[in-house]
């Protein structure tokens, strides 16, 4: 059986099932804000998650992928501006 080498030695069976990804963001730019600066702080970290889950799905559930960077950011960003529309907590 074939098996994909990863991050720290890990092997991966290609054809297994994937059970998640995980996505990280550690508040670090927010430990340092204070009163009405942190709210800018949750922001820039709800920002940063955005701009990253489109691409963890993407290589998570379509591992073998051939699209290029160019082209999924056009799809990234059409669909952003779909959630944008529909959900006011997402306006920047």
């Amino acid at each position: 059986m074939e098996h994909t080498r990863g991050y720290g030695g890990l092997t991966v069976d290609p054809n297994g099932k994937i059970l998640g990804g995980q996505l990280c963001a550690w508040g670090d730019r927010l430990s340092w804000l204070k009163g009405e600066k942190i709210r800018s702080g949750i922001e820039d970290e709800l920002t940063m998650i955005r701009e990253r889950l489109p691409a963890l799905a993407e290589k998570t559930w379509n591992r073998d992928s051939q699209e290029t960077p160019d082209a999924f950011r056009a799809a990234y960003e059409k669909t952003d501006l779909l959630l944008t529309q529909i959900s006011p907590s997402f306006k920047e």
